[in-house]
């Protein structure tokens, strides 16, 4: 069985839900979706909405609903931007089924949505009394439809998994054996912190210094499912801030060694793991299906592209980094930073939190510098910096647990954290940068990736930014500038 998924946005579904939820006559509203084709999955990603208001509809009661010609138009021609449209109406008086009124008017809507995009589908959701019933069909299916068997919505404090009536999936549930493990942390996570947890698909990106340290953190929490990307192998040189290394070890695969490493604590993990660099062919279709990113490289491009691939499919991601700054043989400047990029309307992108593109370094050049032992962060650094490897791998590993824990009472989870160790200080500049509105990578505008997910073509390549993205990045440095005189 091939499950759909469907992911919104938190902002989206709750604009959604507050526009269907009013009064005792049937509501509607739809939104337009890109999608994310996996090998284990359909994912199809809500990028945008249309709630029409009550003068665009010409019958609305308890009993059937629908809308004038003109607004029937505006909806199918944003289907044209999109893989295709998702259907959602109450049934106030009535079961959660469609109606054979509802089939009738899905019939007719179907062959619409299919004119306007030929490849897409049409998903149809009807919400009675708190239960969704859900169902997906394409030009392939059709007349058929599929159950919809999870709806996932990404918020700021974490994930909300909603089963429609006619899943076909298992409800995921938690152990008693991990129930036992973490009944002393569970006095302060959210009541469904441990069962989201045991969903989530993690995927980590570079596995050197700070990789496997937040691996060595996180494998103490119930993830069963990771993704591993790199193409290097353990050596001597590295061996000393590469965190599940063991005698023997040098000539391994980084990949293979922090397998075996997640395996000996829990057997029944399942580890894919991808020995190639991001981004390519190969990792982007293994990251497809992951549901949570965690991003090392040991450059800013890779970090770029990861910020784009995030938006794109609708991965909430973590990046983090360190580094020293010597002169004369001394410690002039010591520590990390840790960024939090999250698919949402009160979220940004990593690059609008101060990535660094003014130079996006090809993979090629990357490899040059390391071969002449030229020194970029953490994973180029001397050994000492290992210290700085684990504070910053605490920090991601915080920021993770803390958005599916909700144990802290703030409105959302910090997006940037900057870390100097030499000083012994910790700041948090969330506030420092400002999202730019008309972002490529975050905006929600017509050329923003957002959502698109496999509408984009498949090869894809690291885009350089816009003169008008390194503008609004300079304004936000001197801020940050300022904040760190503070």
């Amino acid at each position: 069985m091939r499950p759909n998924i469907l992911t919104y946005p938190a902002d989206l579904w709750l604009a959604q839900e507050a526009h269907i939820a009013r009064g005792d006559v049937e509501s509607m509203a739809f939104a337009f979706v890109g999608l994310n084709r996996c090998d284990d999955k359909d994912e199809f990603l809500v990028f945008d909405g249309y709630l029409p208001s009550d003068e665009e509809f010409s019958r609305r009661s308890a009993g059937g609903i629908s809308l004038h010609v003109d607004s029937v138009c505006k909806v199918l021609e944003r289907v044209k931007q999109s893989t295709g449209l998702v259907d959602i109406h109450t049934h106030p008086a009535g079961l959660s089924q469609f109606s054979w009124i509802d089939d009738c008017g899905h019939q007719t809507q179907m062959q619409n949505v299919f004119d306007f995009s030929p490849s897409g589908v049409l998903i149809r959701i009807v919400k009675e009394r708190g239960n969704f019933r859900a169902e997906v069909t394409s030009r392939q299916l059709q007349p058929e439809f599929e159950p919809v068997d999870l709806i996932k919505i990404i918020g700021d404090k974490g994930f909300r998994f909603i089963y429609p009536v006619n899943s076909r999936l298992n409800r995921a549930s938690v152990s008693e054996n991990i129930l036992q493990q973490h009944e002393r942390t569970m006095e302060f996570y959210r009541q469904d912190a441990l069962s989201a947890i045991r969903q989530t698909h993690i995927g980590v990106i570079g596995l050197g210094g700070n990789g496997s340290a937040v691996i060595n953190v996180l494998k103490f929490f119930p993830f069963r499912k990771w993704t591993l990307v790199d193409a290097d192998v353990v050596e001597i040189h590295n061996s000393n801030r590469f965190f599940g290394f063991n005698h023997g070890d040098s000539g391994q695969y980084k990949v293979d060694v922090l397998e075996r490493e997640l395996k000996r604590l829990d057997p029944s993990t399942q580890v894919e793991t991808v020995k190639s660099r991001f981004p390519s062919e190969e990792t982007n279709k293994a990251l497809k299906s992951c549901d949570f990113l965690i991003v090392a490289p040991d450059n800013n491009a890779v970090r770029y592209a990861t910020a784009q691939f995030g938006m794109r499919y609708l991965k909430p991601l973590i990046e983090l980094g360190s580094g020293i700054t010597m002169k004369d043989s001394c410690v002039t400047a010591i520590g990390s930073q840790v960024r939090f990029q999250l698919p949402t309307a009160n979220s940004q992108c990593i690059v609008c939190s101060g990535l660094d593109v003014r130079r996006l370094e090809s993979e090629e050049l990357v490899e040059y510098k390391r071969s002449i032992g030229y020194i970029t962060d953490s994973n180029e650094s001397p050994g000492s910096v290992v210290t700085i490897n684990n504070v910053s791998a605490s920090l991601a590993a915080h920021l993770l647990i803390e958005y599916f824990g909700q144990y802290v009472n703030r409105n959302s989870v910090p997006s940037y954290l900057a870390y100097d160790e030499k000083n012994l200080v910790l700041t948090d500049l969330s506030r420092v940068y400002k999202k730019d509105p008309d972002c490529t990578i975050c905006g929600r505008h017509g050329d923003s990736i957002f959502g698109k997910g496999d509408l984009l073509p498949a090869d894809q390549r690291i885009v350089t930014p816009s003169e008008d993205t390194l503008h609004h990045q300079l304004e936000s440095s001197t801020e940050e500038a300022k904040s760190w005189q503070q």
